[in-house]
């Protein structure tokens, strides 16, 4: 061959594998909030794993998965620049690698599988997929855990497919919706071989299955993906509400003050902060709530110690004569300053126990390895850093004249599925989410926030009320179905207002636990040991393919 069409091939090759991990990175992106095409999800890899099987060039595959990883998450998290202008880069860069890493494994385990028949096609495929679940597993623990917006958050609003969260967790959604960019692209490439290779047997690679299945039928990994979609629609139509079960517990009055992140902690805004704070809540009231909710960190001063705010928070709570949950720094001893949640009563006052955050947000609520990274500043304008809490018990909280266990998740601890069922073993009958979605100014954020709190309605079966400084606040029932959400006359959910929503919950998980909640993340195992099973078999493989 001469020199050059040798070089022809090679820019051709280059062309098309920009293409693909282009259009794998956007197709990535674009299936999550808030562009929200969730079907992206079904192929997004697709277009890599073709170009992939056609390419020869090992270095140019491992280059372009990472790349696509990367400019995926970067495009998904780019809001994180108001923030910090390089956190979306550095942040990007860690998330993609590992989308990297499982499009530069599955590229070459499809390259082997194209061979392979019946079993051990189906364990390849099956194994491939498992691999994506133990990234996810890992991404969500190493570091402190990054768990933000697994592969299943892109279905929040296909409550359809989200019953199996009930049993498996995301990981199982996660495990079907990157099974079938699988099944897709395996068929595409097969289609691709019988075109290019069907006139010359006695080519190397003339090995395809004629036709694609046993007499004529679908590939079997096509017949397991079908099936998996059979069983989330059973699923579906058996989880359906009925309206027998759902009764009413109380009404919740949330308060969205729409504050600018930093200002909340600039001591010249405090007056005009708290002003807000007491005009929406007396619009609030208007309404005949049960209960009010305040937001992350809507008083940021320590509201057990304050010798001012306490006062002024009673004597408020007196006046409207609710119940209020209120998001507000808590302060122990000299040093030890808490996110947290506390619970106002009329007449009563302030309630001696209250939630303090247990997952805190590195470099924004604390500095990792500080005493080896001195010149890292935090990115919350705070003089302090906030120490992890220690009580895990709901709160107990009285509303339209019943006790409710209120499981509490601050900022962004509803990423974190643990958090949520160890609530919900505890007897929660509902979470609540409290944070500050302002720091987004208006992007993809919030909606990408609220996506993980429908997951964890559904994986712990209790409904999710949200109460946000700005963004997304409104309630999801236990069956992922968005019931009510604060807007103002524009549908824009970055607003200053106010809301009191009717909640219900459905009486038949009422003190129940869901499968995942008793089991927790047994599917991980599951997908490791797929994992291994595909790895054997491509060891074996090789090996039989270099006699």
């Amino acid at each position: 061959m001469s020199k050059s069409i040798v070089a022809a091939n090679k820019r051709n090759i280059d062309l098309w594998g920009r293409i693909a991990y282009l259009a794998t990175g956007f197709l990535f992106a674009f299936s999550f909030p808030c562009c929200a095409i969730a079907e992206f999800a079904y192929f997004f890899a697709v277009p890599f794993l073709v170009w992939g099987y056609s390419c020869d060039n090992k270095k140019a595959i491992r280059w372009s998965a990472f790349g696509a990883g990367w400019i995926g998450w970067l495009l998904t998290i780019f809001f994180l620049r108001h923030v910090w202008f390089g956190l979306p880069y550095i942040a990007g860069a860690y998330g993609g690698l590992y989308v990297g890493i499982w499009l530069y494994v599955a590229t070459f385990g499809l390259k082997q599988l194209v061979n392979e028949r019946g079993l051990n096609r189906l364990i390849g495929i099956l194994g491939l997929a498992g691999f994506w679940v133990i990234l996810e597993w890992l991404r969500g623990w190493l570091f402190s855990g990054y768990p933000w917006l697994p592969l299943a958050a892109s279905q929040w609003q296909k409550p359809v497919v989200l019953q199996f969260l009930a049993f498996t967790g995301s990981y199982g959604l996660s495990f079907v919706l990157i099974l079938f960019n699988l099944i897709i692209a395996s068929f595409i490439i097969e289609i691709k071989r019988r075109i290019q290779f069907a006139d010359n047997p006695e080519h190397p690679r003339y090995h395809v299955r004629k036709p694609l299945g046993h007499r004529g039928l679908l590939p079997i990994e096509a017949y397991v993906g079908l099936a998996l979609m059979a069983l989330a629609m059973i699923l579906f139509l058996k989880n359906l509400p009925e309206k027998k079960n759902q009764e009413f517990a109380f009404k919740a009055g949330l308060v969205q003050t729409n504050i600018e992140a930093r200002l909340k902690w600039d001591a010249d805004f405090f007056w005009e902060n708290l002003r807000v704070l007491q005009e929406e809540t007396m619009k609030v009231r208007e309404k005949e709530p049960d209960l009010i909710i305040w937001p992350e960190s809507a008083i940021p001063s320590a509201l057990n110690t304050d010798l001012y705010m306490l006062p002024w928070m009673e004597r408020l709570v007196n006046e409207v004569n609710v119940p209020f949950l209120i998001g507000a720094i808590a302060m122990e001893g000299k040093d030890d300053w808490y996110n947290a949640i506390f619970e106002v009563k009329p007449q009563t006052g302030l309630s001696p126990s209250y939630y303090a955050k247990q997952k805190r947000v590195p470099f924004g609520e604390y500095v990792p390895f500080k005493e080896f990274l001195p010149f890292i500043n935090k990115i919350v304008p705070t003089d302090f850093e906030l120490s992890s809490g220690t009580n895990k018990e709901p709160l107990i909280v009285a509303a339209n004249g019943r006790n409710w266990h209120i499981g509490c998740l601050v900022c962004y601890e509803d990423i974190f599925s643990f958090l949520a069922r160890e609530n919900v073993k505890r007897g929660a009958d509902f979470l609540l989410v409290i944070t500050n979605d302002a720091w987004y100014r208006g992007e993809g954020g919030a909606y990408q926030h609220a996506s993980n709190s429908v997951l964890r309605a559904v994986e712990a079966r209790r409904p999710v009320i949200r109460c946000g400084n700005d963004g997304w606040s409104g309630w999801i029932d236990e069956f992922g179905n968005i019931r009510g959400v604060l807007t103002n006359g524009l549908g824009k959910i970055y607003m200053r207002g106010n809301a009191v929503f009717p909640i219900y919950y459905d009486a038949s998980w009422k003190n129940k636990m869901s499968f995942y909640v008793q089991f927790g993340d047994w599917f991980v195992a599951v997908a490791a040991l797929l994992s291994l099973l595909a790895f054997i078999l491509f060891v074996i493989t090789g090996k039989r393919n270099e006699v």
